[in-house]
C-alpha cells in the first residue's frame, strides 16, 4: 500500500487539506508552523500529528492517539462535516479509495470504499472494514505497531509496558491473537467441560445415592408385604373364627327360641277380649247404677207422695174436726149454716180423707217395691259383677301372660337380628379384606423399576462422564498449548533470534554499541525460570537498567526496540506495507543522536516508498530531500509541500 492522495476536510484541526504523495519518495519531514495570529505558538498544534491520524482514521476509523471519542475527530469550529478521502495503490497497482464520514449532513457516518472505480463494500459498515483490513494486509493494533511510531507508551516505548501488554502487543505482530481466541474458547470449553463433568459427578453420586435409597426402600417395602400378609391372613382367620361362633350362637339362639301363646279359637286376640270385657264391665256397672239411681229417684218420689197424702189426710181430718165443731154459723161470713150444706161438707171432706190414705197406702206399697226391686236388682248386679271381673281378670292374666311371651320373643328376635347383622358384617368385611390388595408389593416392585431406571441412567452418565473426562483431559491439552507455555511460548522464543538480530543492528547504528537491546521469554527465580517476556538494554559504561537511562538514551532504545518490532511485522506480515510514519522520533535525542538517528531512518527508507518523519525541529530540515510542512492561521490548518 503506497498513499497517492489524502483529503480532509473538517477533521481535527484541518478545515480542508490536500496532500500529494505521488512526487514524495524516500525520507520525508513532516513540520509545522503557525502564522498570523496563530504566530505566537510554536509549532506544536499546528496539526502534524493531525495528519498522521487523518491517514490512520481513513483506513480503520480509529487515531494514532488513544482513548478518543468518536466525534473528537470533527472539527471543533464546523461542528459537522466530516470526511477523510485516501487513495492508495495496492502493490498490483490497482488504485483504492476509501471515503470516511461523521456528522456528515449528507453522508452521516457513512463509509466508501471502491477499487478502480468500482464500489468494494460489503453489506454493513463492518463488512467493509473487514475487505479493509484483508486488502491493507493487516488490522489496526499491527498497523499501528509496524507502520507508526509515537510518543505513547503502547506505540512507542515497548519496554515501559507490562509483562501482559508486551504479550498482547506481541501477540498482535505475529498475528496470534487466533490462539488467544481459541485459549479462550478452548477455557470457555474447559469451564463448561469442568462445570459438566461437576454436574455429572453430581449425577451421577446422586444416581448412586438414588439408587442405594431405592434399594433400601424395596427391602423396607418387602419386609412391610410380608408383614402385611401375615396380618392379613390373622386378621381373616380371626374374622372366619368370629363369624363361625356367630354361627354357633345363632344355632343356640334358634334353640331357645320362646313359644308364642296363641289366641285359640276366639275371635279376637285375649287384648281385644280383655278391653271388650272391661268395657262391657264399665258398661254394665254404669247402667246398674244407672237403673239404682233411677229406681232410688222412683222411690224417693213414692215416699214423697206417701208423705205428702199422710199430711193432706192429716190436714183434711183437722179441718173436717175443726169444721164439726163450728155449729151453725159461719165464723167467716157469720152466715147460718143449713144443716144439709154441713152434712154435704163434711161428706166431702171424708172423701178427701179416704181418698188421700187410699192414695198414701199406695205410695207406701209402690215404695216398698220400688225397693224390693232396687235390693233385688242390686244383688243380681253383685253377682254379675263378680262374675264379669273374674272374667275380666282372667283375661288380663291371660293377657298378660301373652304380653310377656311376646316381649320375650321380640327380645328374641332383637338377638337373633343383631346375630344376622353381625354376620353379615362379618361376611362384608371377610369379602372386603379377601378383596384387599398388598399394597407394599406395588410399592416394592415400582421401587425395583425405579432403581433399575436409576441403575441404566446411571450407566448412561457414567459413559458421558468417561467421556466429559476423556473431553477435559483434551481440553487442558488445548488450554496449554495455546497458552503461554504452549504454542505463544513457541512462537516468542522463535523471534528471538530476529528480534535481537534487528535490536543489535540498529543499536550499532544509533549508539555505536554503547547501549543494545536483548529480548528474552524467561527470567530467572530462586525457584527456576518464569515465563515472562522481558526486555534488557545494556550500557557498555553505564547502568544495566531502562529506568536508570537518560532520556535521550530511552528515545534510541524506544526507537531500536520499535525499528526492531517493524522489522519483525514485516518479516511475518502478508502483505508488507511500504510506508513508515515516526512521530516525534528524535525528542530527547542529541545532534548526534538526531544525526544517527536520521541515518538510520535513511536505511529503513531504503526498503520503502515512503518514510514520513514528524517534527518541530527546524534544524533537521537539511537532513531530509522532501518537506511538508502543515501551516495554521486562523485557525485552520493546511498543508504545503516545500521541495
Amino acid at each position: 500500500m503506497r498513499p497517492l492522495c489524502l483529503e480532509l476536510q473538517n477533521f481535527l484541526v484541518f478545515a480542508d487539506a490536500r496532500v500529494d504523495f505521488r512526487g514524495l519518495r524516500g525520507l520525508v519531514l513532516l513540520s509545522g508552523e503557525h502564522r498570523g495570529t496563530d504566530a505566537a505558538a510554536d509549532s506544536n498544534g499546528a496539526g502534524k500529528s493531525s495528519l498522521v491520524d487523518g491517514i490512520a482514521w481513513a483506513l480503520y476509523g480509529r487515531m494514532a492517539r488513544p482513548r478518543h471519542r468518536a466525534e473528537d475527530v470533527v472539527r471543533h469550529a464546523a461542528g459537522a462535516d466530516c470526511r477523510v478521502r485516501l487513495v492508495f495503490a495496492d502493490r498490483d497497482a490497482r488504485e483504492i479509495e476509501i471515503v470516511r464520514h461523521r456528522k456528515h449532513s449528507r453522508h452521516k457516518d457513512a463509509l466508501f470504499f471502491s477499487i478502480d472505480g468500482s464500489d468494494a463494500r460489503g453489506s454493513s459498515s463492518a463488512e467493509t472494514q473487514r475487505r479493509i483490513d484483508q486488502l491493507v494486509g493487516m488490522d489496526f493494533e499491527t498497523f499501528a505497531t509496524s507502520v507508526l511510531y509515537t510518543q505513547h507508551p503502547l506505540r512507542g516505548r515497548f519496554a515501559e509496558l507490562s509483562d501482559e501488554q508486551k504479550k498482547q502487543l506481541l501477540d498482535s505482530i505475529l498475528g496470534v491473537e487466533a490462539l488467544s481466541r481459541a485459549r479462550d474458547l478452548a477455557k470457555q470449553a474447559l469451564r463448561a467441560s469442568q462445570s459438566a463433568l461437576g454436574r455429572a459427578e453430581l449425577r451421577v453420586q446422586g444416581l448412586r445415592d438414588q439408587a442405594a435409597w431405592l434399594d433400601r426402600q424395596r427391602a423396607e417395602y418387602q419386609g412391610r408385604a410380608e408383614s402385611w400378609h401375615r396380618d392379613h391372613a390373622s386378621r381373616v382367620a380371626g374374622l372366619e373364627r368370629r363369624k363361625e361362633a356367630l354361627c354357633a350362637e345363632a344355632e343356640a339362639l334358634a334353640a331357645r327360641e320362646p313359644a308364642v301363646p296363641r289366641v285359640g279359637s276366639a275371635p279376637e286376640p285375649p287384648e281385644a277380649q280383655l278391653d271388650a270385657a272391661t268395657r262391657a264391665l264399665e258398661r254394665a256397672e254404669a247402667e246398674a247404677r244407672r237403673r239404682d239411681g233411677e229406681l232410688e229417684q222412683q222411690g224417693s218420689l213414692a215416699q214423697a207422695r206417701c208423705e205428702t197424702a199422710r199430711a193432706l189426710v192429716g190436714r183434711l181430718q183437722g179441718e173436717l174436726a175443726r169444721f164439726q165443731g163450728l155449729g151453725d154459723t159461719c165464723p167467716v161470713c157469720a152466715q147460718a149454716i143449713s144443716e144439709r150444706a154441713h152434712a154435704a161438707h163434711a161428706e166431702r171432706l171424708t172423701d178427701e180423707i179416704a181418698e188421700q190414705a187410699r192414695a198414701a197406702l199406695d205410695a207406701r206399697q209402690s215404695h216398698a217395691s220400688i225397693q224390693a226391686t232396687r235390693s233385688n236388682a242390686r244383688a243380681a248386679w253383685t253377682a254379675t259383677r263378680k262374675d264379669r271381673e273374674r272374667e275380666v281378670g282372667e283375661l288380663r292374666a291371660h293377657a298378660e301372660a301373652r304380653r310377656l311371651a311376646l316381649a320375650q320373643h321380640a327380645a328374641w328376635e332383637r338377638e337373633r337380628d343383631a346375630l344376622c347383622r353381625q354376620e353379615r358384617e362379618l361376611a362384608a368385611q371377610i369379602e372386603s379384606a379377601s378383596r384387599e390388595e398388598n399394597a407394599f408389593v406395588a410399592l416394592a416392585e415400582q421401587a425395583e423399576t425405579e432403581r433399575a431406571d436409576r441403575q441404566r441412567e446411571l450407566l448412561d452418565v457414567e459413559r458421558d462422564l468417561d467421556r466429559l473426562r476423556a473431553e477435559l483431559e483434551r481440553l487442558r491439552f488445548w488450554d496449554h498449548g495455546f497458552g503461554p507455555r504452549g504454542l505463544k511460548s513457541y512462537l516468542f522464543d522463535s523471534i528471538l533470534p530476529l528480534l535481537n538480530e534487528r535490536a543489535r543492528f540498529y543499536a550499532d547504528l544509533l549508539t555505536a554499541g554503547t547501549l543494545s537491546v536483548q529480548f528474552s521469554t524467561t527470567v530467572e527465580k530462586d525457584d527456576g525460570l518464569e515465563d515472562r517476556f522481558t526486555v534488557r538494554v545494556l550500557h557498555r559504561s553505564g547502568a544495566d537498567n531502562y529506568n536508570l537511562l537518560s532520556g535521550g538514551e530511552r528515545q534510541r532504545v524506544n526507537l531500536i526496540i520499535n525499528l526492531a518490532l517493524q522489522d519483525l511485522v514485516a518479516s511475518r506480515a502478508t502483505r508488507a506495507l511500504p510506508i513508515a510514519i515516526y512521530d516525534e522520533a528524535f525528542e530527547g535525542l542529541d545532534r548526534t543522536g538526531v544525526e544517527a538517528a536520521v541515518r538510520v531512518l535513511s536505511e529503513a527508507a531504503r526498503e520503502k516508498d515512503l518514510v514520513l518523519v514528524v517534527t518541530h525541529q527546524d534544524h533537521l530540515k537539511d537532513l531530509f530531500a522532501h518537506e511538508l510542512r502543515v501551516v495554521s492561521e486562523r485557525g485552520a490548518s493546511v498543508i504545503q509541500p516545500i521541495c
